[in-house]
């Protein structure tokens, strides 16, 4: 074979792979999402890959463990002795033979004093053959290169770098993936480009609100049949199982790429995190409940609950705590990711926390993209039945600093429901229940853009 048939990846006749066989390569891996940054002169290997100016791009990357640490660094804009954090990221580089080398040391990192989100060590370890073209001392500096990922529901995440004047780099300049204010664009299936993934999602809904009322059901995830549903919380298997999408273990439910929630009560739950420290974990739940919980009000004897309403700076008199953002003061340039959100009583102690390392993996898996739809509930024959409405609400663009903002203003606050049983035995029994909640109307704070869409008006789009 002549020379020319080979690019800087070493394998045959990559230059000449279209966009539709790099697809075909990336289902055969399993991944059901793509996403493509087009490179600028400064995303390389030294300067690291930037993945956008505040945290969304956690919320679209899959991350298995976050680390504070303090950098060796002489930049001036970085603070003396702050602290980062940085999530391992399972990631892989696809040639186009469909051979995957594994990048053992990507990470991404984030700076709150930008704010902004790198992609670090991605060629470290790794037997792929793409240095050229992230040596700034090359070619890691032209125009054109686009980076393309690939994200499996596992949260495994494999990546290929289209060179310039290579044929996908051809197809995604004609397509205007460069001109993007974006910085992390969606990509779809080759030829459906002209149909957008909320344009599917509207039409489909409208299709489940026209079909209503449905029977509650589930979609099993390893037959892909469904079945009647008998619980009470069965409106969103119901509205899953319309869409075709069975329960998986990473940011499930996903259709085309948004997070489905059927929505029928005026508070949302947003997490169930456990705290990650404070005489909660020191100690036990069993010294924390006997000493910051309170009598059943219902009378029951021997229980004791731990609950109510806890905001940012005001303290609960039932519990006595008072929720505090430590290393946040509202401003993100300010913002210590070492810190965390505490429960503190009135000698000062911290009776829990939540490290913002533990929270940010489960903002992790928060989807960029959400749906909420409204819904009524019937009883036909001993079986539920919903009723999902004409409109639907689409939140775009979320990130933990949001998250974060939301806690300190007090729209997001701890909502605990836990309680313990047989408290005068020897072995009491205790039900957990940590969760984050936001009230409905306040929802919207959480992204960069919110929505109501009446799905009537959605029609032959």
């Amino acid at each position: 074979m002549s020379k020319d048939k080979y690019d800087t990846y070493g394998i045959p006749a990559a230059r000449e792979l279209s966009y539709a066989a790099l697809h075909e390569i990336f289902s055969d891996l399993g991944v059901t999402k793509l996403y493509t940054k087009a490179l600028a002169s400064n995303d390389n290997s030294k300067n690291q890959i930037y993945l956008g100016g505040d945290f969304s791009a956690i919320n679209l990357i899959p991350v298995s463990t976050w680390e504070s640490f303090t950098p060796n660094s002489n930049k001036q804009s970085l603070k003396a002795g702050v602290k980062l954090v940085r999530g391992s990221v399972n990631f892989n580089w696809v040639d186009s033979t469909g051979c995957v080398h594994n990048a053992p040391d990507s990470k991404l990192i984030l700076y709150p004093q930008y704010p902004e989100v790198r992609f670090s060590g991605f060629l470290l370890g790794s037997s792929v053959n793409v240095s050229e073209w992230m040596d700034v001392k090359k070619s890691g500096r032209a125009k054109g290169r686009y980076l393309i990922i690939g994200i499996h529901p596992s949260g495994q995440t494999y990546g290929f770098l289209a060179v310039p004047n290579s044929h996908i780099a051809n197809e995604f300049d004609q397509a205007g993936y460069a001109d993007s204010d974006k910085v992390l664009q969606e990509v779809s299936k080759p030829g459906t480009r002209a149909k957008s993934s909320r344009v599917i999602l509207l039409n489909e809904l409208r299709r489940i609100y026209l079909a209503s009322p449905i029977e509650s059901k589930k979609l099993n995830s390893k037959t892909l049949m469904c079945k009647p549903y008998k619980a009470r919380n069965g409106a969103g298997f119901t509205l899953e199982a319309e869409l075709g999408v069975a329960p998986n273990s990473y940011a499930a439910p996903d259709f085309e790429g948004w997070e489905i929630k059927a929505h029928g009560s005026k508070v949302v739950t947003l997490m169930t995190p456990e705290p990650s420290g404070g005489i909660y974990q020191e100690k036990g739940i069993d010294y924390f409940m006997r000493q910051y919980g309170y009598p059943a009000v219902n009378g029951e004897p021997d229980r004791i609950n731990f609950g109510g309403v806890h905001k940012s700076d005001i303290r609960a008199d039932k519990t006595g705590l008072t929720m505090r953002t430590i290393g946040y003061s509202g401003e993100a340039s300010n913002l210590d990711l070492s810190g965390s959100i505490s429960l503190i009583d009135d000698q000062d102690q911290i009776a829990a926390e939540w490290s913002y390392e533990k929270l940010l993996a489960h903002w992790n898996k928060k989807h960029a993209k959400a749906a909420y739809m409204d819904y009524d509930r019937q009883t036909i024959d001993d079986q539920y039945w919903y009723s999902y409405q004409d409109y639907v609400h689409l939140g775009v663009g979320t990130d933990f600093l949001k998250f974060l903002g939301a806690i300190h203003s007090g729209a997001v606050y701890y909502d605990p429901g836990i309680k313990m049983e047989h408290a005068g035995t020897a072995k009491p029994r205790i039900k957990k229940r940590s969760q984050f909640r936001v009230n409905f109307k306040k929802i919207g704070s959480l992204y960069n853009s919110w929505e109501r869409v009446t799905l009537n008006e959605v029609d032959h789009q």
